[in-house]
């Protein structure tokens, strides 16, 4: 299991379902945190090709969050199977997002229901969602604002996470 170094500890606890946060991905910075909003996060699910470059993942996070009138300041995680989270464009658009990039188990991803599941997800990495399944499991039954969205490369959904203590509502 690996682990991130945290500089101020999260309001959310990822290993709940047997996630692994991906070390050296994405300290918080403190002029990300203070930057932040005081309302609900969101998390964003991303499904990825091999090679899959952080100017295609970022332009359809962008895309999906103007879909839903969201920001990028908004978001406070993006997750993955585990077998895609070595991708350096999933990696670099964590870092810079300024959020940790979560890895779910594709079992994990397996158990959760999706309005759009994928034969060929299932066919290549065990499971038959990853960006639905993973903002779904990480955002710990919220709801999702956006189903999956597709590119030549990527798979985003965009999910609502639990609220927390403080947050704006």
């Amino acid at each position: 299991m690996v682990r991130l170094t945290w500089s101020s500890a999260p309001w959310w606890d990822f290993r709940t379902d047997g996630a692994d946060v991906i070390e050296g991905v994405c300290p918080v910075r403190e002029s990300a945190a203070e930057q932040r909003p005081a309302v609900v996060g969101i998390g964003i699910g991303i499904g990825a090709s091999r090679g899959v470059t952080v100017g295609e993942v970022l332009a359809l996070v962008d895309s999906a969050l103007a879909e839903a009138r969201l920001e990028r300041r908004q978001i406070a995680l993006l997750a993955t199977v585990e077998r895609r989270a070595g991708e350096p464009g999933l990696r670099a658009a964590a870092r810079e997002l300024g959020v940790p990039l979560v890895a779910h188990r594709a079992e994990a991803l397996a158990a959760v229901v999706v309005p759009n599941p994928s034969p060929s997800a299932l066919a290549t990495v065990g499971t038959a969602s990853v960006a639905e399944a993973a903002a779904l499991l990480s955002a710990a039954g919220g709801p999702l604002l956006v189903p999956k969205r597709k590119s030549a490369r990527v798979t985003v959904a965009v999910s609502r996470l639990p609220s927390h203590p403080g947050a704006a509502t």
